[in-house]
Formats: structure tokens, sequence, C-alpha cells
């Protein structure tokens, strides 16, 4: 198993650059790496899958967490599973191969931690997020400069104290805590 992040990253980059797609690995990956290492989420739900990266650092970050990851596009979906796979980690992480926005109101358990690293952010996953979310869940928004209709509305909700705690912000990326 390929434990270096670096290296990791690096297939993910290579990866993206030979096929010109969209899966754009999530750079601050080590401070992802940091944050499941500190609060151990045990189940862990990720949108955006890309080729595995994200889910396979969150893996290894913590050794019993399991984690869903849903990727809507095919290709991807199936280069996930060999990338998974491939690092020993296909008993831990599911890839659905879903639209997130049609499967995200049929999930029924909840989640220690959401890493959304999709294409845009929009509004109407916040109410999914804070029911699937367990109390003092973290919500880890990468990707936040690619706005939508609705994005400005989600992070005013988000900025709401009666409901989230945002802990840190850095680059792209937002992280709150579900009150």
């Amino acid at each position: 198993m390929i434990s270096d992040l670096e290296q990791l990253y690096n297939q993910a980059v290579e990866h993206r650059n030979s096929h010109d797609c969209s899966a754009y690995p999530y750079e601050d990956y080590q401070k992802l790496f940091d944050l499941v290492v500190e609060h151990k989420p045990n189940e862990i739900l990720e949108i955006g899958t890309g080729i595995g990266f994200t889910a396979v650092v969150m893996a290894l970050a913590n050794p019993i967490a399991n984690i869903e990851t849903i990727e809507k596009d095919q290709a991807h979906s199936k280069q996930a599973k060999i990338f998974i796979e491939s690092n020993n980690l296909s008993d831990r992480i599911i890839v659905r191969n879903e639209i997130a926005e049609l499967l995200l109101p049929e999930l029924p358990k909840n989640y220690d931690l959401i890493f959304f690293d999709g294409f845009q952010i929009h509004y109407e996953f916040l109410p999914h997020y804070q029911r699937l979310l367990n109390p003092r869940g973290i919500l880890v928004l990468g990707n936040n400069h690619l706005t939508s209709k609705t994005s400005d509305q989600f992070f005013e909700q988000l900025n709401d104290s009666q409901y989230w705690e945002t802990i840190d912000k850095y680059n792209d990326t937002t992280i709150a805590i579900k009150k």
C-alpha cells in the first residue's frame, strides 16, 4: 500500500493531466489528513470522488473510518475503485456512481464528517448536510471559489451561529461544525 500522501497526490495529478479531465485533486490534502487524525470521524461521506484520492487520504488518517464517496462520472467512479483497491482500502471505502442531488435525500444514516469537493456549492445541499451530520459533525467544503446561483445563500446560512460554528477557513476551504 502506498502511504506517502505526496506520492498519492502526484498520482492523482498525473491522472488529471493525462486525461485532461475535471478531477482536480484536493491540494490541501495534508490539512484534511490532519483534521481526520484530530477528530477521528468513523463515518465519512464524500461528495466528489474524482479518482478516489481524498477518500484514500481520509481512510489512511483514520484506520477504522468507513467512507462512502459519491461520484456522478462513471469513468471516474471506475478509476476510483481501481485506485482504492490498489491501496487495499476497498473494504472501508464504498464508491457510489450516483448523482449527489438525487442520492442525498435518500441517505438514511448519519455521518461524523462530510467532505464536499464537488464542482459547485449549492444551497440545496445544506438541509441534507444538517440532516446527515451527527451533532458536532464536521462539514469540510472545498472549491469555495466555484460559485453557483445559490452559493451566497449557502454561506449566509452556514454563518448562522445557531446551527453552525465555522472553525477554519483556508485557501479554498471552509470547515464548520454542526451544533
